[in-house]
């Protein structure tokens, strides 16, 4: 059976309708977490019908995991192609040490763009909320993105201190490399304000970059 034009019109609009409530869902859950956030708030920053949320999401919670989907979505975009790289090379030949300082500096590089990228503090906000205070979306955040990450930063780190991947040194030594660009995010208003600057800039990404390639040589060489 063809779609008549009306139909593909209210296939366009009901897209509309869910992409600008993801959006207004990262802005508003954000801003007031998953509890402080009313289905009214949600409704009136995606300028739609109350009736809307439940219509296509079942209700507010359906609405969080479709932002954390699309938070998931955003962070493979970003940082998965370097690390399926990373995983491919760590799983079909013996890097050398060299390259393995390389591929965590080139991991490292990924999310330095990340977190200084304007995009970043709404969704940087959500994930940390879900770090501080779980709910059941954490599950979606961790199997779908975090762990992968944490996994190849952690065995690239174990070769390196030879040690075995799974062993707690080797996941707590990967957590606190992580945790060197991960400030940038959770003190990006106290590094902003002692800069004297609003957002980071392309300088700032590149000076981080080089400083983080410092840390790590230091580190592992």
């Amino acid at each position: 059976m063809r779609k008549t034009k009306n139909m593909y019109s209210k296939d366009r609009q009901s897209d509309d309708a869910r992409r600008r409530l993801v959006r207004a869902g990262i802005a508003v859950f954000a801003k007031y977490g998953y509890e402080g956030a009313s289905t009214r708030m949600l409704a009136s920053e995606a300028k739609v019908n109350l009736a809307a949320i439940p219509y296509y999401f079942g209700g507010k919670e359906g609405l969080y995991h479709a932002v954390i989907r699309s938070i998931v979505a955003f962070g493979q975009e970003k940082i998965f192609p370097g690390i399926m790289e990373a995983r491919k090379r760590l799983d079909s030949g013996n890097p050398s040490r060299d390259e393995l300082i390389r591929m965590l500096e080139n991991l490292m590089l990924h999310y330095i763009g990340l977190v200084t990228s304007d995009e970043t503090p709404n969704v940087a906000r959500i994930m940390f909320q879900e770090q501080l205070h779980p709910t059941k979306a954490f599950s979606i955040f961790y199997e779908e993105l975090l762990k992968e990450e944490h996994c190849v930063v952690t065995a690239i780190v174990a070769r390196l201190l030879k040690l075995r991947p799974d062993s707690q040194e080797a996941i707590l030594n990967a957590h606190a490399i992580l945790g060197q660009v991960m400030i940038f995010l959770a003190g990006r208003a106290l590094i902003l304000r002692r800069l004297g600057q609003e957002k980071f800039t392309g300088d700032d990404a590149e000076l981080l970059q080089t400083i983080m390639q410092q840390h790590i040589r230091r580190i592992f060489k």
